[in-house]
């Protein structure tokens, strides 16, 4: 779970931005409708949120998220979209 709602932003629009070339190339190849990356944001030790695990426990993330899109051609201008987005 992220910090909060500004830094979650702020991930999102970084990640898209940094991989702006591999998001058009994956859009043109059309050879599947997802594409997953990680990344890092900020300081290395920084945290971006936090980490929760099924069995109940948690942790304290670092600065490093993961971030995955779909292809959406008709429903976004861009034929994409945001499917989730969170920290590791």
């Amino acid at each position: 779970m992220w910090v909060n709602q500004e830094t979650a932003q702020k991930i999102v629009d970084f990640a898209l931005k940094d991989k702006a070339g591999k998001i058009t190339k994956w859009l043109r190849e059309r050879k599947s409708n997802e594409l997953t990356w990680r990344g890092t944001f900020g300081p290395k030790d920084s945290s971006l949120g936090t980490v929760y695990y099924a069995n109940g426990t948690e942790k304290v993330a670092g600065n490093g998220f993961t971030i995955k899109i779909v292809r959406a051609p008709d429903k976004h201008k861009y034929g994409y979209c945001v499917q989730t987005c969170f920290p590791n």
